[in-house]
């Protein structure tokens, strides 16, 4: 019972952090013909594999399958399929599973995660409106904002060349007691760059300054 799907997710997850998805696929296979496959972490690891390797469409018909078989989800499972939508760029698919993370009976809250990873695809797409509604949503949800966030938003000003709110969300980040880091110091600089300004590093620099922190 138990032992048995502890051993298979740990086979599982071997074949998937090593990178041999049709090891895990055939097991995952072998498992589903003795019925032994309804597992959460058995599909949350299985889904956690096919985004690695950009097989969306496997991975959302796993997702959407575990229902159907019986089988609860959890955060993890929600994260994983988000993560998933984003690598391979279907920012509206992540978003649609984000408002049903909301809005089920599963009583699964989204965590900081959940918001982060749908926040990165639009900070990928260069849609920054959205990212900061996020931004304001998660703080509504008293979701702590750490330093990976305030740098991803950072990196969506760069992609949509808002140095102001760049700035903006520098001085928030700070003000907030985060450190930032060399990457957030190296995101300035492109955001600096981005919109003309040879001497970027300089200014950086300055930035840091005014804030009495040393540019790492």
């Amino acid at each position: 019972g138990l032992a048995n799907s502890v051993t298979y997710g740990c086979m599982l997850d071997a074949c998937v952090k090593c990178g041999n998805l049709e090891k895990a696929v055939e097991v995952f296979q072998g498992m589903r013909k003795t019925g032994k496959h309804r597992n959460t972490i058995l599909y949350t690891t299985m889904i956690k594999g096919y985004g690695l390797h950009k097989h969306l469409d496997s991975a959302l018909e796993l997702f959407h399958e575990m229902p159907d078989e019986g089988v609860p989800y959890n955060t993890i499972t929600y994260n994983s399929i988000l993560e998933a939508c984003v690598k391979c760029g279907d920012v509206a698919s992540a978003e649609e599973i984000l408002d049903q993370m909301v809005q089920t009976e599963y009583e699964i809250e989204p965590d900081l995660i959940s918001y982060s990873t749908v926040l990165k695809g639009y900070c990928q797409n260069g849609d920054l409106l959205k990212a900061l509604c996020m931004f304001q949503e998660m703080k509504e949800h008293s979701l702590r904002c750490d330093e990976l966030v305030y740098n991803t938003l950072m990196e969506g000003c760069v992609k949509a060349d808002d140095w102001k709110a760049g700035c903006g969300l520098f001085a928030e980040m700070v003000n907030k007691g985060l450190k930032p880091s060399a990457i957030t110091a190296s995101i300035l600089s492109r955001l600096f760059q981005r919109v003309g300004h040879e001497d970027a590093d300089e200014k950086v620099a300055d930035l840091f300054m005014v804030f009495g922190l040393e540019r790492p």
